[in-house]
């Protein structure tokens, strides 16, 4: 099975305490209100939670960097994520770290682990990100924002960079954007079925019915034969030239997310 890395830098944090220690700075109001929702969104859109099928596997590990906002960050997403609070991991090499050290740790990951969410820093967890995916799509993440990201390999040890695909990425503000009543992801009328033979015709398509699709979305999320896009899920990217976008038409559940 292949390997699902999500990464997320820590919530809104506050330098209200003066003299306080980086390392022990804590979040802010919003950075308490943001974690929950955005681990709402990441259990509901690809974890499976609803009853909806889960598009990744559920994560086995959260590791955090030790820092008290990344912790906390982490900790406040635990019940919304249906992961138990033993299943989170604090490592030290993770604060502040740089790509390349990022890197060795998710290598040392046990093979057993087929997600893993990891909570920590920029500018060095944006840059881990961007390096890891085989075309360029993250730029600096915002407080709170994660990106699920796809490993092509069996095994941890052999992550290196630009062989990831990007399944999804969201933020705080783009949710609020999407459901500004704070009302979550509800299922819509799905579109009459139809079907392609080839990903190009995605990827060209300017719209798929009610929801509009970027440039380059399908083009490795879709197979090479005919598919029923009521039956497929396509996951958000984010390029530098498009907005983030997520799409995810399965079974009579339609949900856009802009």
């Amino acid at each position: 099975m292949m390997k699902y890395l999500t990464l997320i830098r820590h919530a809104k944090s506050s330098w209200d305490q003066a003299g306080l220690a980086d390392h022990d700075r804590p979040l802010n109001e919003r950075g308490v209100r943001n974690a929950p929702v955005v681990a709402r969104f990441l259990a509901r859109t690809y974890l499976g939670a609803n009853g909806i099928p889960a598009i990744i596997p559920q994560p086995d590990r959260l590791v955090s960097s030790t820092a008290l906002r990344a912790r906390s960050t982490a900790e406040l997403m635990l019940t919304d994520l249906g992961v138990d609070a033993g299943r989170l991991l604090l490592d030290g090499r993770v604060y502040h770290a740089e790509p390349r050290a990022l890197l060795q740790v998710v290598r040392e990951f046990d093979d057993a682990w087929n997600h893993v969410i990891m909570f920590g820093h920029n500018p060095g967890m944006s840059d881990f990100a961007d390096q890891l995916l085989r075309r360029r799509a993250i730029d600096e993440m915002p407080t709170c924002a994660a990106a699920v990201i796809e490993l092509p390999w069996e095994t941890w040890g052999a992550a290196t960079w630009n062989q990831a695909r990007l399944i999804g990425y969201v933020t705080p503000k783009l949710i609020e954007k999407r459901f500004p009543d704070g009302h979550e992801p509800r299922p819509m009328e799905p579109p009459p079925d139809f079907r392609v033979n080839d990903p190009r015709e995605l990827v060209t398509s300017a719209s798929v019915r009610q929801g509009a699709v970027p440039q380059g979305i399908g083009a490795e999320t879709v197979r090479s034969r005919g598919f029923n896009l009521r039956e497929l899920v396509l996951g958000a990217i984010r390029s530098r030239d498009s907005r983030c976008l997520e799409l995810r038409i399965m079974s009579g559940v339609w949900c856009l997310v802009s």
